[in-house]
């Protein structure tokens, strides 16, 4: 039996300059600065059917761009029903550092009886991949990628799950939302925001393109920018670069 043939059914992305959806992301202006970042007023509530409390920025930025690049096909697979042939895969290289260090702050100023409980879960490096999973009712095969050089094995992860068949669809999501005073003195520019990737080999789904680095089994190189900066290049978006 022939493989499937993995198909790219939908691009979306919070970045700093731009948010959308389609082929690809658009590069960033010239000389853009961090203080022209759309990300300081973002809302995801507006991309979300669901009422959500709390959320770590980067939890945000990926369930704002996983509805963008699931595009009309949100609202099929929205609501109670859950897909077990649409999984989810997430990378991160710096976590939810808002949430993470905002309960440290707590903890150390206040101690454990006033640390915020409801703070506490989003700390994790993995809640923002949950979420939009839940979000979208995606209950099939399911990964979180934590580390500098992880954005090869995400998508080596989406595409072994479409070509065993324990799954149909996987969404890819790479996102960072720094925090400087969580960071080292001399930590690079990191590009915060979220992308993700819609990947399908059911024959209905849209085609918005299939590059080759989605289907190629090299490694990506580590990139000091962050999850979004690794999975841009890797992809060849190469106007995805972080803010002066």
């Amino acid at each position: 039996m022939n493989p499937p043939e993995i198909k790219v059914s939908g691009v979306g992305w919070v970045l700093p300059w731009a948010i959308g959806a389609g082929e690809r992301p658009p590069a960033a202006p010239p000389r853009f600065r961090a203080a022209d970042s759309e990300l300081g007023a973002f809302k995801p509530k507006d991309y979300l059917n669901s009422v959500k409390g709390y959320l770590d920025p980067v939890a945000g930025y990926l369930l704002a761009s996983a509805a963008l690049a699931l595009g009309e096909w949100r609202e099929r697979f929205a609501g109670s029903a859950v897909h077990d042939d649409a999984g989810v895969v997430s990378v991160t290289f710096f976590g939810a550092q808002f949430s993470a260090y905002r309960f440290y702050q707590q903890f150390a100023s206040k101690g454990p009886r006033w640390a915020s409980p409801m703070i506490f879960p989003h700390g994790y490096p993995n809640t923002a991949g949950n979420l939009v999973a839940i979000e979208f009712g995606f209950g099939g095969p399911h990964m979180v990628f934590s580390a500098s050089n992880a954005s090869a094995a995400a998508f080596r992860f989406a595409r072994m799950r479409l070509m065993d068949g324990s799954a149909r669809h996987m969404l890819v999501l790479a996102g960072e939302a720094s925090r400087p005073d969580a960071l080292p003195d001399d930590a690079p520019a990191i590009l915060d925001g979220g992308l993700a990737l819609w990947l399908s080999v059911q024959e209905d789904a849209p085609t918005v393109g299939t590059p080759e680095s989605v289907l190629a089994s090299g490694e990506a190189a580590e990139n000091a920018q962050g999850a979004c900066g690794a999975v841009a290049a890797m992809l060849g978006f190469l106007g995805a670069q972080p803010p002066d």
